[in-house]
C-alpha cells in the first residue's frame, strides 16, 4: 500500500534533556547527531519538553536491519531556516498491531548517552492504525520540523533516502509549475506556440527591455499600496536605522578601546505557557543568533522572569534562554554573561523590547564572552 501522510501530530517540542544538550555541543563546538526515530502508542497530556521517554514505545528497526518488528526510518533532512530542521520520518507495520500516536528522536550525549532530543504526539482520534504486517506493507510518512539551534550543524542518520509515493509522483508530473534547478533540463523550456501574440501585446517588450506603455495602472490593484501600508513600511525603516545607528556608535566605542562589540535586539511578550522572547544578536556586525526563546509556564505569585544572552568565542555561537525564579532564585547559569533583564508582569512595557550594545572581551579561563566597561 502506498505512502500516507498521517499529519494530525502537535508542533514538535525539543526535551530539557535536548535543550541541554544544544547548549553543551555549543560550548564543545560538536555537532547536534540525530541517530534514529523511535514510534510509540501512548496517549498522555504530560508536558513534552519533560519527557524522558516515550508513554509506550513500540518495538522498531530500521530499513536493513534484521527482524519483524516495526520500521521506522528517517528520509531525508533539511534546514528550513537557520536554526530550525525539516525532515521526514516514514512508519511501515510490523508483527503487531498498534495506533502511531507518538514519534521521539534520539540523539547521544556525550555524558549519559541515547536521550530523546525531541517529542511529537498525536492524541486524536484520527491516529492512523497499522495493522499486522501479512505480506502487505503498509506505511505512512509524517514531516516534522524542530528546532536545533543552528541547522547547519546537525546530522541525521538516513535510512530510506530514495523513496517516493504514488500521489507525490503524480502531483509533480500534473504540476501546472515545475522548479526544476538551472539547466536540469535540456530540452525547450518553453514549447513552441506557448507566448504567442495573445500573451505579449505587440511592442510591450522591445529592445529597449520594456515598450512604452507595458506597465499601467491595470497594474496594480485598488488597495494594494494604502497609507497604513506605507507608515509601517517607514516605521521598519526608521527602527531598522535606529538601530544601524547604535551598532556604528557603539563600534567606534569598541574600536577605541580594542574591545568586541555584541549587539542584541530583543521583543518579550506573553505566550501560551509562559514568556516568550525573540531575540537578535551581532557579533562585531555579524548574526549570530536568530531565534524565538520560551519558557514552559508563568512565574508563579511574587516570582520574577529572566532572559538572558551568551556568547562563546571558542564555539563562535550566541544563545539565549527565558527562566523563571523559584523562592526567588534563578536556575544556575553561567558565572559569564552578555546581557540579563529581569522581569515581570508589574514591568513597563517599553522595555520588554529593545536594542543593546555591549563590549565584551573573551575571558581566558572560559572561553565566554564578559562585558567590560
Amino acid at each position: 500500500m502506498e505512502n500516507e501522510k498521517a499529519s494530525y501530530f502537535e508542533k514538535t517540542k525539543i526535551t530539557s534533556a535536548g535543550l541541554r544538550l544544544i547548549h553543551k555541543l555549543i560550548m564543545m563546538g560538536e555537532p547536534l547527531v540525530i541517530t534514529k526515530a523511535v514510534i510509540g502508542d501512548g496517549i498522555s497530556e504530560q508536558d513534552p519538553v519533560t519527557m524522558t521517554e516515550l508513554v509506550h514505545e513500540i518495538p522498531s528497526r530500521q530499513t536493513g536491519q534484521d527482524g519483524t518488528s516495526a520500521i521506522v526510518d528517517v528520509q531525508n533532512y533539511l534546514p528550513e531556516d537557520e536554526q530550525t530542521v525539516l525532515t521526514r520520518v516514514r512508519v511501515q507495520n510490523g508483527d503487531t498491531e498498534f495506533t502511531l500516536r507518538e514519534i521521539a528522536f534520539i540523539a547521544t550525549d556525550p555524558d549519559i548517552g541515547n536521550i530523546i532530543f525531541a517529542y511529537t504526539r498525536d492524541n486524536t482520534e484520527n491516529a492512523m492504525t497499522f495493522p499486522v504486517f501479512s505480506g502487505v506493507p503498509i506505511s505512512a510518512t509524517v514531516d516534522i520540523s524542530f528546532f536545533v539551534h543552528n541547522a547547519a550543524n546537525v546530522e541525521m542518520n538516513v535510512t530510506l533516502p530514495a523513496e517516493v509515493s504514488l500521489a507525490e509522483f503524480n502531483a509533480h508530473k500534473n504540476a501546472a509549475e515545475l522548479d526544476h534547478p538551472d539547466k536540469s533540463v535540456q530540452q525547450r523550456h518553453i514549447a513552441d506556440g506557448a507566448i504567442g501574440t495573445t500573451q505579449l501585446a505587440k511592442g510591450a517588450v522591445n529592445n529597449v527591455s520594456i515598450g512604452n506603455n507595458a506597465v499601467d495602472a491595470r497594474t496594480i490593484k485598488d488597495g494594494e499600496i494604502t497609507e497604513q501600508k506605507l507608515s509601517e513600511d517607514m516605521q521598519n525603516k526608521f527602527n531598522t536605522a535606529l538601530s544601524d545607528i547604535e551598532i556604528v556608535k557603539a563600534a567606534i566605542k569598541a574600536l577605541a578601546k580594542n574591545k568586541d562589540i555584541i549587539h542584541i535586539a530583543y521583543s518579550i511578550w506573553t505566550g501560551h505557557d509562559g514568556y516568550e522572547a525573540s531575540v537578535k544578536v551581532w557579533f562585531n556586525g555579524v548574526l549570530k543568533y536568530n531565534n524565538i526563546v520560551r519558557d514552559t509556564d508563568y512565574p508563579a505569585s511574587g516570582e520574577k522572569a529572566r532572559l538572558t544572552v551568551e556568547y562563546n568565542y571558542t564555539s563562535d555561537a550566541a544563545w539565549a534562554v527565558v527562566e523563571r525564579s523559584v523562592s526567588g532564585r534563578f536556575p544556575t547559569h553561567s558565572s559569564r554573561y552578555v546581557w540579563q533583564n529581569i522581569f515581570d508582569e508589574s514591568t513597563d512595557k517599553e522595555l520588554l523590547s529593545g536594542n543593546i550594545a555591549v563590549l565584551v572581551e573573551r575571558d581566558t579561563e572560559t572561553g565566554e564572552a564578559k562585558p567590560v566597561e
